[in-house]
């Protein structure tokens, strides 16, 4: 069942959030949705090599692994019908199209961003990138 419209954004706060696709659409979604609060529990994708990586922190599992509980945002546009059938079969019931999400999300900003939360979830990024540098 896809996510109604209208409640997208209410919806994704509080909630475990798998991204499904960890290419560039996918990194582009995980900035975007960081800008407004709302935070990427794990990537999923369908390329074996990609499961176990970390893309941002934040590691890419296997689909299978996808839990139930959770929203999956599908970040790719050349395999949507087929992954949507994939989640479906798994007994994934909630999902929606990352290009919803971004509709979405226009409509709730009548306004851009402005170039002081930019620079603030750019040094919030910052600091967590030289963190994990240090703790490794």
């Amino acid at each position: 069942m896809q996510i109604d419209d209208s409640d997208i954004i209410k919806r994704l706060r509080n909630k475990k959030i798998i991204c499904f696709g960890a290419g560039q659409r996918g990194i582009k979604l995980y900035y975007t949705l960081r800008m407004h609060g709302i935070y990427i529990s794990d990537f999923s994708d369908n390329n074996k090599e990609k499961w176990g990586v970390f893309f941002m922190g934040i590691k890419c599992i296997d689909p299978k692994q996808i839990g139930t509980d959770c929203i999956v945002i599908i970040a790719n546009t050349t395999c949507t019908i087929e992954i949507e059938k994939q989640l479906k079969e798994s007994g994934i019931a909630q999902y929606v199209l990352d290009s919803d999400v971004y509709e979405e999300i226009a409509k709730l900003n009548d306004r851009n961003i402005s170039l002081n939360d930019l620079f603030n979830c750019y040094n919030e990024l910052l600091y967590e990138v030289q963190r994990r540098g240090d703790n490794e």
